[in-house]
């Protein structure tokens, strides 16, 4: 308890792994993307935990870094290609609740729920903004 109260009383501390793992992370995803989807479940299970650990940290709040060009254009990039990949039929259940169970469906519908959140979080900004008028 002592360690997650120090923890959250350290707000420098996300940032800063955000800054220096997140890179890292899209990179990986990026280049999972590359395999051709198949039975085999290690890459979706992978996808899903990365795209899981992203959309944690931008829940309560979107960092500096995670705000800039150079972390939202990777970041979008690879949630619209996880959304817009063509999973092939003999890759996913037939049944439709063994499907949803599908680690390629879950990863897809963590990529639409970060995306929604996403531009939820930026017209929440853009409509709050002052105007300069």
């Amino acid at each position: 308890m002592d360690v997650w109260c120090r923890f959250r009383q350290k707000s420098d501390i996300l940032p800063q792994i955000v800054a220096e793992i997140f890179p890292i992370l899209v990179s990986i995803a990026t280049q999972m993307l590359q395999t051709p989807p198949s039975a085999s479940q290690e890459i979706p299970t992978m996808l899903h935990l990365i795209l899981k650990t992203y959309k944690t940290s931008i829940v309560i709040n979107l960092s500096a870094n995670q705000q800039s060009s150079e972390s939202l254009v990777p970041w979008g990039q690879l949630l619209f290609a996880v959304v817009n990949l063509q999973i092939p039929k003999e890759v996913v259940p037939v049944n439709e609740e063994e499907r949803e169970r599908s680690e390629w469906w879950k990863t897809k519908k963590w990529a639409y729920g970060i995306l929604c959140r996403l531009f939820h979080r930026s017209v929440s900004l853009t409509t709050h903004r002052p105007s300069s008028d």
